[in-house]
């Protein structure tokens, strides 16, 4: 609440300042003509011998007399002006702060949905070889929807080495958060390489952070978003991925660290071996094998 009031009060103040600085510089530029006005007709009308030091300063004295003169009228078309301005700021400052309370409510129910389920992954141990290339082995790779649980993606890649290696943006929150029920860690995998291929050629997962367009994604995930209109969700979760980029934008939203998180299925496992990949509330990722 009093950084609320404290950004509120930062808003006002720069507002009015806003506000007067343009006044004061015209009020200004009017006198410096008017002072020069005064000169020329001193030196030019009147054939004055005067010097211009002098003339410069008769002509401030009769400027400053004229200003006194006119100050309560200039007081009023002062304040007038401000008092109009003051208010029209003083409803756009309240909106912002408005706007930007609706802002973090919205993504703090984006991301608490978004860690509705801890399983992220479930991999699928298939048929494993020699070929022309070398070692292989064939993985089912299921991405879960973090929102409602179910898969969203189920794909078989041939994979070339002796183990598969899944990469996964991991966003860790503040302990308080997690303790208090109100948020989860996330994570969303986006890559999968191997001891033989490395992770610069490794084979892309889509996902919010790896597409060009998460719209296609959105759109999917939008009807399990409890909470938020399919507009909010759209906006909050493209503003979401630039966030984590923002180690101060992250703070804000209550964001611990953000990293990369490799899981190893061992080069040991056989055909038809299942693995689980979840969240843990401490942080990072688990795995564990599906026993049946």
């Amino acid at each position: 609440m009093g950084s609320s009031v404290g950004e509120f009060i930062g808003l006002l103040l720069l507002d009015l300042l806003k506000i007067l600085a343009p006044v004061l510089i015209v009020i200004l530029i009017v006198g410096l003509v008017y002072i020069g006005l005064l000169i020329v007709k001193a030196k030019f009308a009147d054939k004055s011998e005067q010097k211009i030091p002098q003339l410069l300063l008769g002509a401030f004295s009769q400027a400053s007399i004229l200003l006194i003169e006119k100050l309560p009228t200039l007081l009023i078309i002062l304040a007038m002006i401000t008092g109009f301005s003051f208010l029209v700021n003083f409803g756009t400052s309240v909106y912002k702060i408005y706007e930007n309370q609706t802002r973090i409510k919205e993504l703090t129910v984006f991301c608490k949905n978004l860690g509705n389920q801890d399983k992220i992954a479930q991999i699928i141990v298939g048929e494993k070889g020699f070929d022309s290339d070398g070692e292989y082995g064939m993985y089912e790779v299921d991405i879960y929807d973090s929102i409602t649980g179910e898969v969203i993606s189920e794909n078989e890649y041939k994979i070339k080495g002796r183990d598969l290696r899944l990469d996964s943006m991991v966003i860790n929150f503040e302990y308080s958060e997690i303790g208090g029920g109100s948020q989860k860690n996330l994570a969303f995998p986006y890559r999968i390489f191997s001891n033989k291929i490395s992770p610069e050629d490794a084979i892309v997962l889509e996902n919010l952070f790896t597409t060009d367009s998460p719209d296609t994604i959105l759109d999917g995930e939008v009807e399990g978003m409890l909470g938020l209109s399919r507009e909010a969700f759209r906006n909050r979760a493209k503003e979401f991925i630039e966030i984590i980029k923002d180690p101060l934008q992250s703070q804000e939203l209550g964001i611990r660290s953000s990293y990369g998180n490799t899981i190893t299925i061992p080069a040991n496992a056989e055909e038809g071996d299942e693995y689980a990949i979840s969240v843990e509330a401490t942080g990072g990722l688990s795995l564990k094998k599906i026993e049946w």
